[in-house]
């Protein structure tokens, strides 16, 4: 997030991801490997039926317990109020 939104940082350039990879402690070897293959891609399909399936058409949107969400930047108060509800037994 910082990389791109507050740096400017092609974060499309496998390059420019390795380099932040290794930034953080990754194996850069193991990381343009993955990078470079096909790795994540079952997952990212996965979560893009999920998100269709589910009709979430706004980012961010908040996901709890797979069935409960909310759209958009909303006030922590709400995310409390789901929370509690979400937690506190026979309520």
């Amino acid at each position: 997030m910082q990389a791109y939104f507050s740096e400017g940082i092609a974060i499309g350039d496998v390059d420019e991801l390795v380099r932040l990879g290794e930034e953080v402690g990754l194996d850069p070897e193991t990381a343009r490997a993955w990078l470079d293959s096909d790795g994540g891609k079952a997952e990212v399909l996965e979560s893009l039926q999920y998100a269709g399936a589910a009709g979430i058409t706004s980012v961010p949107t908040f996901v709890f317990n797979r069935e409960h969400g909310i759209p958009g930047a909303q006030p922590a108060e709400l995310f409390v109020k789901v929370l509690e509800e979400l937690t506190l037994p026979g309520e």
